[in-house]
């Protein structure tokens, strides 16, 4: 009888150290549940974040677009406005033209373009190119 006392013994303390295992392996189970779904939700928020993300990179990649095409308007723009600054300067001494074009105008009679308009036209005239003036003092006008 002792040997089966022995025997049962035995099995008790191996269905206690089965069960204590079958505990722990459902513990880890649960764990490992947990942190699937952790992971999951985790992979989730990234997935948003990099769309996210990829969507301000195309709004950026846009406007560093959209601002290269203005800084090569503004660019072309300021070669043009060079060009029509060094034909104004290469007319000679402009300045005194204009002087002598506004006293002109300013003693012209009062029947032409009132003289604030006349000379609100010089001024558009002559900064923007479109004025020469010829040798006899008299004005042209030549479009762009």
């Amino acid at each position: 009888m002792t040997e089966i006392n022995i025997l049962v013994q035995n099995l008790t303390n191996d269905k206690h150290r089965l069960e204590g295992d079958l505990t722990m392996m459902h513990q880890q189970l649960d764990d490992a549940i947990t942190a699937r779904r952790n992971a999951e939700e985790r992979a989730e928020r990234l997935a948003a974040e990099v769309a996210r993300l990829t969507d301000q990179l195309r709004q950026e990649h846009d406007a560093v677009t959209a601002a290269e095409a203005t800084r090569k308007k503004l660019e072309i723009s300021l070669r043009e406005i060079s060009i029509r600054l060094e034909e104004v300067e290469s007319l000679g001494d402009g300045k005194k033209n204009v002087m002598k074009m506004q006293l002109r105008v300013s003693h012209a009679p009062v029947t032409c373009l009132p003289r604030c308009r006349i000379l609100h036209l010089l001024y558009f005239m002559t900064n923007f190119g479109r004025l020469s003036l010829n040798p006899v003092s008299s004005v042209s006008y030549r479009p762009i």
